[in-house]
């Protein structure tokens, strides 16, 4: 019998690795650079949604 571990995320992230074709630590690191991309995507959008917009009807 496998041993199994105890930790849900921990056997997730291994069966979701293992599917990539990938490590453990690759598919973290990969995971991290998608996480830091939509987090700076995420800024600038809140960013933008707080800039005054320009109006033509305003001048």
């Amino acid at each position: 019998m496998a041993a199994h571990s105890t930790d849900p995320m921990r056997e997730a992230t291994a069966r979701a690795a293992a599917k990539a074709g990938m490590t453990v630590e690759a598919w973290i690191a990969h995971t991290d650079q998608i996480e830091a991309a939509e987090n700076h995507r995420r800024r600038i959008e809140q960013t933008m949604r707080q800039v005054p917009r320009y109006r033509e009807d305003a001048a």
